[in-house]
């Protein structure tokens, strides 16, 4: 990705770069017409292939919630790239060895993800040590989705919580419970459209995968 003026610099392993931007998509290939990078996440795991690789790139950290706007665009451009000169994929110069089959757990696991969230893969590009993603979120499709369907596809994430396995098993719940079921649904049914998790669901895993 071409950043004009602007430079990426970060001490976190990987980093997540959100922009609303004019994009042309041919052939997996993501041309950027405008880049102004509006906000950038990080987390906190580490790829273990070192390489030599490493473009400085610089930008203050902004609020997502401030920045993303799914009224004026549901489509993202995602950025998530591997810092510290570690590499994604690509072969090891020192021992030789190849990491090329980490391409495989990215693209298998955006299939997954877009199975259980509201956000569609537009396009996507795997590059040797970090990955591009155009997104599209639907939050309409999220809206519309029962409790059950809510539950169904988070519990395909995560184990949830014991009030949402007893509405799994269809035990009998109190009017207490019920009260925080619907709440808890609540807040996964907005994470469900959140590009945030969304990111934080692919990078951690492919994280743990390779560590």
């Amino acid at each position: 990705m071409n950043v004009t003026n602007k430079t990426i610099i970060t001490m976190t392993p990987i980093m997540t770069i959100i922009t609303m931007t004019p994009i042309i998509v041919t052939n997996k290939t993501i041309i950027i017409i405008m880049t102004p990078i509006i906000n950038w996440q990080k987390n906190s795991f580490e790829l273990p292939f070192k390489g030599s690789n490493n473009h400085g790139w610089s930008v203050m950290p902004q609020s997502r919630q401030s920045q993303i706007s799914l009224i004026d665009t549901p489509y993202y451009h995602c950025v998530s790239r591997c810092v510290r000169h570690s590499f994604l994929c690509g072969r090891d110069t020192v021992t030789g060895q190849s990491y090329e089959h980490r391409r495989g757990w990215v693209e298998a696991r955006l299939l997954f993800l877009s199975s259980l969230f509201a956000i569609d893969i537009a396009a996507y590009a795997v590059m040797s040590n970090h990955t591009h993603m155009v997104v599209y979120v639907d939050k309409a499709l999220a809206e519309s989705w029962s409790m059950e369907e809510v539950v169904r596809r988070w519990h395909g994430l995560h184990k949830g919580t014991l009030l949402t396995q007893k509405y799994v098993r269809h035990d009998e719940l109190s009017e207490g419970e019920q009260l925080s079921l619907k709440e808890t649904v609540s807040i996964y049914r907005q994470r469900l459209y959140d590009i945030s998790w969304f990111m934080r669901s692919l990078n951690e895993y492919i994280a743990r995968e390779a560590n």
